[in-house]
């Protein structure tokens, strides 16, 4: 008979380092196109050069559209750990039942994939503005 409770203890942690990555990314990926957007912002003041701003939103919607990439790529092994924890571990399962009861909207659906596009929108927006 396998040994459940290992198994779960395994899935836990791991699950716990995929959410830590997502985190992490997510804050990063926030903090450099905030970044970038104000050196767009400077730059733009500046009348430095059109070359120059559109370097700045080439780099911006691709920064988002990795970031969107690493979210796909990622769930592709959340999800299937995420099911395989809750057909294992029954507190995790109540975990994740109450918090769908209680607020329907995944975040991490949000953040992984809702933010990048949005970003990634607000860049071409800007270079189409701009041109």
């Amino acid at each position: 008979m396998p040994d459940h409770t290992n198994e779960a203890e395994q899935i836990w942690t791991w699950l716990f380092h995929e959410d830590t990555l997502f985190a992490n990314r997510g804050s990063l990926m926030l903090v450099a196109q905030s970044m970038l957007f104000a050196a767009y912002a400077t730059v733009f003041a500046s009348h430095y050069g059109q070359w120059f701003l559109d370097l700045i939103v080439f780099l911006g919607a691709l920064l988002a559209i990795i970031w969107l990439c690493l979210s796909l790529v990622q769930r592709r092994t959340y999800d299937p750990l995420q099911q395989r924890l809750k057909s294992t571990d029954k507190l995790y399962r109540e975990i994740t039942e109450h918090r769908k009861r209680s607020f329907p909207l995944k975040l991490d659906l949000l953040v992984g994939y809702g933010i990048p596009i949005l970003i990634v929108s607000v860049w071409v927006l800007v270079l189409l503005i701009n041109h």
